[in-house]
């Protein structure tokens, strides 16, 4: 496995598992702070199980844990496993994580529904939803690295080209005004935010990760990651670990 200048998980030495749930990008198996600001169902809807879809919020939650970033660009807070309740929780003790408490049932919000998705709903998204291999990739939009996903019905906009896979950073560069047009499409964008563990800053634009809700034991819990050259729809890590949350909404 490719390894970034400051490795993923084995930077602090404790024991992460790394899972086998490996998105490559070839081909792959057969198979704004307001929720009025959201996009139109009908064509930003995901595949996350059989006959099960959904739409992502506008971007990551913000530093309180509490709303959305304005900009799907904007990396957003850095969170525990499971500390919807406590967003603020920065304990390096795993057994402070025993429950999950999801953040979409504390957000600032009067509607509710928002939701962490589940290992399986990853996967099945990223390997095994139709044309997976190709509504999925890393890119740069606005000058952010991240990983750009495709909804279950694409049309790309006029004068603008998406190049599935994740080879490079490079692959897909957007500036703001193309993505604006690519967003009114359905299309969604994770920026890397990198991750906090023991108070040390993210290198930000360096990797993404991002929390499932499924816990693995008493101490870890699955988690969503990419950078330049690979994507992983499910690996394992310390609930400690602070890392990026992006929320899902059922389609009814």
């Amino acid at each position: 496995m490719k390894t970034l200048g400051r490795p993923i998980v084995l930077a602090p030495l404790y024991w992460v598992a790394f899972v086998l749930c490996f998105v490559a990008c070839a081909k792959e198996p057969s198979e704004n702070h307001s929720p009025d600001s959201q996009q139109d169902t009908s064509t930003s809807t995901f595949s996350i199980g059989y006959n099960r879809r959904v739409y992502f919020s506008p971007g990551n939650l913000d530093i309180r844990g509490r709303l959305f970033v304005g900009r799907e660009w904007e990396y957003g807070g850095y969170f525990g496993w499971g500390t919807g309740d406590a967003p603020g929780t920065t304990s390096m003790n795993n057994g402070d994580y025993r429950v999950f408490h999801d953040w979409g049932d504390y957000l600032g919000y009067v509607e509710s529904g928002w939701r962490t998705m589940k290992k399986s709903e990853w996967e099945y998204m990223l390997l095994y939803r139709r044309d997976a291999e190709y509504k999925r990739g890393t890119g740069t939009v606005n000058g952010v690295h991240g990983m750009l996903l495709l909804p279950d019905r694409w049309q790309a906009p006029e004068g603008v080209v998406f190049s599935p896979g994740c080879i490079s950073w490079e692959d897909n560069v957007f500036t703001r005004e193309q993505w604006e047009r690519m967003k009114e499409e359905g299309a969604v964008f994770l920026p890397a935010g990198d991750y906090i563990w023991n108070g040390a800053p993210p290198h930000e634009g360096a990797s993404g990760l991002y929390w499932t809700a499924t816990p693995v034991g008493d101490k870890e819990a699955y988690y969503v990651c990419f950078y330049d050259g690979r994507v992983y729809a499910s690996v394992v890590n310390q609930r400690c670990f602070r890392l990026s949350v992006r929320l899902v909404r059922d389609v009814d």
